[in-house]
């Protein structure tokens, strides 16, 4: 059985987010922990599984200014927001494994000369992925020191 409460860099090591982070929780009054005789804050089991709560919800998209209005949700809504969620999150690891498993496949080919048929080629593609290339191109061009150039058939970094 855990400790009944925690420290805030206990609280922070646990869930690996900042100090910081669970600073600006407070301040924005979405994770308000009890503070000892010296003031130290103290996190409680509830406060624990509030932040787990928070950082669902931040991971789902939701904004920090909304988080407080989900919160208010009844058990029944937050469940089935999580459910939605969770049904997401498993239909993009098929996808990604199934990208993988074509990335494996792909370096077998070029390695071993392995067949690969053309169907094989595009397994775990899709056209919402190959959509959103071009949004996901221009910070990957940016950390590369390079620019984006114009949307043509293939988006290439230009160095």
């Amino acid at each position: 059985m855990g400790a009944s409460s925690y420290t805030i860099g206990k609280i922070a090591a646990i869930s690996g987010v900042s100090t910081r982070t669970l600073r600006f929780y407070e301040e924005s009054g979405l994770l308000v922990p009890s503070r000892s005789a010296n003031g130290y804050r103290r996190y409680s089991t509830a406060d624990v599984d509030r932040l787990q709560e928070i950082l669902l919800l931040r991971h789902m998209g939701i904004a920090v200014q909304d988080i407080a209005q989900a919160l208010s949700s009844t058990r029944d809504e937050r469940k089935n927001a999580l459910v939605r969620h969770l049904d997401s999150l498993k239909s993009e690891r098929k996808r990604l494994d199934d990208l993988i498993s074509t990335v494996e496949r792909t370096i077998e080919h070029l390695e071993k000369g392995t067949p690969m048929s053309n169907k094989a080629k595009f397994e775990g593609m899709n056209s919402s992925l190959l959509a959103t290339t071009s949004a996901h191109m221009e910070p990957r061009c940016a950390n590369a020191g390079a620019t984006t150039p114009p949307m043509t058939r293939t988006a290439r970094c230009s160095i």
